[in-house]
């Protein structure tokens, strides 16, 4: 048996990690909208509704995710020889495999965003997910950085904005929040990162 890593290898295990990442958005988008008649009174706006909404969201994102992996150059060549002759465009495995991080990175925050921040969102801890698949699919150092950065600012972002005296007027430090989430998204990249070298 060859045990040798191949992008055939990697690719087939970001299918595996994206479905495994859509099975946990759509359960829990499932899970929102079953509990909406109990969590309606806890927020302002229809629970409901964000839950149909996130049905859209999750579509796009698994069309254009698997798309973008089933048509990878190197996962096509698995299943061009049953078309025959027919070909269809591809694109490199590699970019492949950033469009799946950075979309599920984009979809996460809005998700977070729109359920309430991160500090009330069923989302929340996707972030810390995102770049140890980043690790795991073997990307480089360069691209973990990059796709660290966008989780900090969306993580940022999304923070800033659902966080207010009025919503949390017991949580008397929501900087130390930021700062423990974000540095725990740091280090344990970094860890990820040198223990994989």
């Amino acid at each position: 048996m060859n045990n040798e890593l191949t992008p055939q290898n990697i690719v087939a295990a970001a299918i595996i990690s994206q479905f495994m990442i859509l099975t946990i958005l759509v359960a829990a988008s499932q899970i929102m909208g079953r509990l909406s008649v109990l969590w309606e009174p806890f927020y302002r706006n229809s629970v409901s509704n964000r839950a149909k909404s996130y049905s859209a969201l999750l579509i796009v994102l698994t069309l254009v995710t698997l798309g973008a992996l089933f048509f990878s150059d190197v996962f096509y060549d698995l299943w061009a020889p049953l078309l025959s002759d027919t070909h269809f465009p591809t694109i490199k495995w590699q970019t492949s495999i950033k469009i799946f991080v950075i979309l599920d990175i984009l979809c996460v925050s809005v998700l977070v965003f729109s359920s309430g921040g991160p500090r009330n969102s069923p989302f929340s801890s996707l972030f810390a997910l995102m770049p140890v698949i980043a690790i795991f699919l073997r990307e480089n150092t360069t691209w973990i950085s990059i796709y660290t950065v966008i989780l900090v600012l969306t993580f940022t972002a999304s923070f800033t904005a659902t966080t207010s005296n009025t919503v949390f007027p017991n949580y008397r430090d929501p900087a130390a929040f930021w700062f423990v989430t974000v540095a725990t998204i740091i280090v344990a990249t970094f860890i990820g990162k040198i223990t994989t070298a």
